[in-house]
């Protein structure tokens, strides 16, 4: 009877896998042979791996880009005297109302002075958001 392999065995076993080397060890030893349907068989098992490692590295990329998205709430918060978001290391601000209605993290436009205030606009919701003039300490964000 087989043991149960769990996930983390599972893993583990497979990171040990080397398809790759593996097809080339084959190639070489096939070299020496005439059996056509041989090696035509063996080509076309070697196109197969490098199309399901290729998935794989896409794959891959995919998770890391989920996993980010996913810890984003975590890293999103608001600095007291403003209203917007900002992320852990990222002192551009984000759009309140692209973050509070979608969760989606769009960058407001860089300030711009206007009557003696500033101006933010989100390029994607077009929403306009006000800060008065810093006199003293920070300015406090409003939206129009």
């Amino acid at each position: 009877m087989q043991p149960f392999l769990s996930y983390r065995n599972l893993l583990v076993q497979y990171s040990k896998m080397d398809p790759l080397n593996t097809l080339k060890k084959i190639r070489n030893i096939i070299r020496n042979t005439t059996d056509r349907e041989l090696v035509r068989l063996i080509l076309d098992l070697q196109k197969e791996v490098f199309a399901i490692e290729s998935h794989n590295l896409e794959l891959v990329s995919e998770l890391a880009s989920l996993k980010q998205q996913l810890d984003l709430p975590a890293r999103m918060h608001t600095r007291p005297a403003s209203d917007y978001y900002f992320l852990e290391g990222d002192d551009v601000p984000f759009c309140p109302k692209c973050w509070e209605n979608g969760g989606n993290a769009i960058h407001l436009q860089a300030p711009v002075l206007a009557g003696g205030r500033v101006r933010r606009e989100c390029g994607v919701c077009k929403e306009t958001y006000w800060e008065p003039a810093i006199t003293k300490g920070r300015s406090r964000a409003h939206h129009a």
